[in-house]
């Protein structure tokens, strides 16, 4: 017991010592903080959104004379807010000249079984995004720092979709008087 009474006696006056505070403050305010989880930030070369210049994402999609199935307002440029550049009448005749998917949040992927796609090599376990449909049940997909194309029977049993991308397609359309403007209503015109 008096052995023990000593030994406390001698660490008491230390813990209260100014030099043992500030090595204390050192020690215990050093210590780095649990690194913060960020999300991955996209690959180099890749920003959202994405856009894909003529893309044609539907099923057997072309561009060209189309018909208006229903009333539609033509934007001046590609934005839901934009001033109208002209109003198509259910009915009336138009020329789909070009279009743009862009791709607003991707999809994700991971490759189940190995697979050649446009000239890349996937690897079981691969993630990747998923930028847009490509008509036919296919993909546009981000891979090996390019985008590369897939079809519908070449994706089967090799790709499992974890998310669908959400894009917006935004058609160019010129009427009869010459003016063009777009819109993001391709349903609208068949």
């Amino acid at each position: 017991m008096i052995a023990r009474s000593r030994h406390w006696c001698t660490i008491v006056p230390v813990l209260l010592s100014p030099s043992l505070g500030f090595v204390l403050t050192f020690v215990l305010t050093s210590f780095t903080a649990a690194p913060t989880l960020v999300p991955p930030a996209p690959p180099t070369g890749l920003v959202f959104p994405y856009e894909d210049e003529g893309a044609c994402p539907s099923e057997g999609c072309t561009y060209g004379r189309r018909f208006a199935a229903r009333p539609l307002t033509v934007r001046r440029s590609r934005d839901a807010g934009a001033a109208p550049a002209f109003h198509v009448g259910a009915g009336e005749t138009v020329d789909a000249v070009t279009g743009v998917v862009v791709t607003l949040r991707p999809g994700r992927a991971r490759v189940v079984a190995p697979i050649d796609v446009d000239g890349v090599r996937l690897a079981k376990g691969e993630h990747l995004l998923i930028l847009r449909a490509a008509g036919e049940g296919g993909f546009r997909l981000w891979a090996h720092g390019r985008p590369v194309d897939v079809r519908r029977d070449v994706a089967a049993g090799s790709l499992a979709v974890l998310s669908e991308p959400r894009t917006v397609w935004w058609v160019q359309v010129r009427n009869r008087h010459g003016e063009t403007g777009w819109t993001s209503d391709p349903d609208g015109l068949r």
